[in-house]
């Protein structure tokens, strides 16, 4: 069995310090062609940030696929954050403590899934499920719209 995994998190209004929500899709779990999904918000206040958020997203999805006691083969991990995919695959370092903490959660996830995993960084345009269902998540709490994202 192969899964695909996408993530997005976000932290809005403000960053840092808003509130942080995060959204996932796990390819492979579901009927073909379906995703298994997830949003939610993580929590809003100080030392919340968009890392933080994409950490969680991340993490909840590891968590789902290790809750339902699946043994994949692969597991490859997209996600439009360059720090989280980076720091996650040993590309930068983490310097930071708790995304340090964030990161190892995820390691040691995908270590007790046994399998071999990937991650590649992919271009916000291609996440759109993840972010749609992270940005779903901000709006069911706060109950107005995000403006949308400019490409840039």
């Amino acid at each position: 069995m192969d899964l695909g995994i996408f993530f997005d998190g976000l932290c809005e209004p403000i960053n840092p310090g808003g509130t942080a929500c995060y959204g996932y899709a796990v390819y492979g779990i579901g009927p073909v062609g379906k995703a298994v999904t997830g949003c939610g918000v993580f929590k809003a206040g100080a030392g919340m940030t968009n890392n933080v958020a994409e950490w969680i997203a991340l993490g909840k999805a590891l968590a789902l696929v290790r809750a339902e006691k699946l043994r994949p083969d692969t597991v490859t991990i997209y996600g439009d954050s360059q720090l989280v995919i980076n720091q996650l695959i040993g590309d930068f370092e983490c310097n930071n403590e708790r995304l340090r903490e964030y990161r190892d959660r995820c390691l040691e996830h995908l270590t007790e899934l046994g399998c071999v995993w990937k991650a590649h960084w992919i271009p916000r345009d291609q996440n759109v499920e993840a972010d749609h269902l992270a940005r779903a998540a901000y709006v069911g709490r706060i109950g107005r719209l995000l403006p949308e994202r400019v490409k840039g």
